[in-house]
Order: C-alpha cells, then structure tokens, then sequence
C-alpha cells in the first residue's frame, strides 16, 4: 500500500500515463500482475500454469523489465512458503511455475535474435566500456536523488553527459551510494 501511495504522488512516472509511446509500461505492469495472480492460483490448480505463462510472455513482449518475473516468484517462493509445507511438497508446487517461466524466457531471446540479426554482430561502442560505466555509477547517483528531491527536473531528463574519469567526484558519490 505504501508503494502504491509513493507511486501515486511521485511524479517520477508522469509520462507513463502521459505520453501515448509509454503505455508499454502499463502494458507490461498489467501482464505482468496478472501472470502473478495465476502464478498464485497455478500453487493449488496446475492448469493456471498456462494462464501464468501466457501473461508472463506478454509482459515480456510488451516490455523487457517483465523479464524480472521469475525473481519475483522466486522471491515469493521463499518469503511466503507455508511453515506448516515441508520443504520437499513445496519445491514441487513451485518448480513447474519456474520451467514455465524459463521456456516463455528462452521463446523470447530467440524471437528476439530472429527478428534482430544485427544483435551480437558488429557491436561498436559510440564511447568506451569504461566511460559508459564511469556514467552509469553517476546515472545511479542521479536517480536516486530524483526520487527523494523529484522538483527541477523534466520529463526528458536531461542529458548529464559522460564521465571519464574514475575519480571524479559524481562517479565515486554514485559508487558510494550504490554500495549502500
């Protein structure tokens, strides 16, 4: 609940409901709910498995973070398991909803590779692997204070620009935070 309020009056998502090219988001949100719920209902009755998979692989197509479903029933799996369930009932309640899981994963990297050839074969860096790393521990830094201070900032996000140096003092304050 707390989440949801956090969501409600955080702009940080503004263009998801906004802008017409980010209903993905809410596409992949809504699939991937839904695949949960026949996650849950698929522990009693194995035939929600395919409910289960079917929304998990839309979730997946309409953006990649669905991707992230079997850590979320995983995590699930262990949180929540029953006390009372011995550990051996429970791993086979669970287990098929991790093959499903995994199959709808591997249809999508190879529907993926098919429609994309070009993925994997002349990858050129436009900067350094370094430089692009140096920018992504600051990009950490960056987003973490627009969650807390969201003012100031435009639904484009500006751009912030690239970082070289390892010892330059936004790279090592996002590394910090990071770490925490």
């Amino acid at each position: 609940l707390m989440a949801a309020l956090f969501f409600l009056v955080h702009p940080g998502h503004v263009e998801t409901v906004n802008y017409i090219s980010a209903t993905s988001t809410l596409q992949c949100a809504f699939f991937y709910l839904l695949a949960f719920w026949f996650f849950i209902k698929s522990l009693d009755s194995k035939i929600n498995l395919l409910g289960m998979g079917f929304f998990f692989a839309l979730s997946v197509f309409s953006k990649e973070e669905g991707a992230t479903f079997p850590a979320a029933i995983a995590l699930f799996s262990i949180f929540f398991k029953p006390t009372e369930m011995p550990l051996k009932t429970w791993l086979k309640k669970i287990l098929p909803s991790f093959g499903v899981s995994v199959f709808v994963l591997a249809g999508f990297l190879v529907t993926y590779l098919l429609l994309n050839p070009e993925v994997g074969s002349n990858i050129k860096y436009a900067v350094p692997v370094a430089t692009y790393f140096y920018t992504q521990v600051y990009a950490w830094l960056y987003y973490q204070a627009w969650i807390f201070m969201p003012w100031g900032y435009s639904v484009d996000h500006t751009n912030f620009g690239f970082n070289e140096k390892l010892y330059h003092p936004r790279v090592l304050l996002g590394g910090v935070s990071a770490m925490l």
